[in-house]
């Protein structure tokens, strides 16, 4: 999908331009008007791709958005997918990366806190590293108790062997 925004682009004070989207309400800046544009392109690309890949709304364009003193309107475009989006992001939610692995968004929590999986909490979200649940997915832990001394005792003694 094809995206276009407008941005304004305000001239800073101490030198260089601001580039704000009112209607993602983020901006970013740069140095001369080109290096400001290039920002917004990479911003706006980042925005979407970010609210794609987390099944989010894009937020509505508007155009003719009230300028500032001394500002400009300029238009950003950029090329888009929901897939592509996801294959981007590094992250993955918490029910996603449960859906996933085939187990409950508890199971996931609970391989969090054993450290199986890298975590990072954004808010009140959890994301789940996509590339730990991909490989996961790829080499499957084995199932059954683990491998251990079957003659030790859960206390950790051993107990003798007895033969008749």
């Amino acid at each position: 999908m094809n995206l276009v925004y407008e941005a304004l682009l305000i001239p800073e004070n101490e030198g260089g331009y601001s580039v704000f989207f009112p209607d993602w309400k983020s901006s970013t800046c740069g140095e001369t008007k080109k290096e400001a544009a290039l920002m917004a392109v990479d911003l706006l690309q980042t925005d979407a791709t970010y609210a794609l890949a987390n099944g989010q709304r894009l937020p509505k364009a508007t155009f003719d958005n009230a300028l500032e003193e001394a500002s400009e309107r300029i238009f950003v475009a950029i090329s888009t997918s929901t897939e592509e989006a996801k294959a981007w992001w590094p992250w993955v939610t918490t029910p996603e990366a449960a859906q996933m692995l085939g187990v409950t968004v508890g199971r996931v929590h609970q391989l969090i806190a054993a450290g199986a999986l890298r975590s990072m909490r954004e808010g009140r979200d959890v994301h789940v590293s996509r590339m730990d649940v991909e490989t996961r997915l790829a080499v499957p832990p084995r199932t059954g108790r683990p491998v251990g001394n079957p003659l030790q005792h859960s206390v950790g003694r051993v107990l003798p062997l007895v033969t008749s």
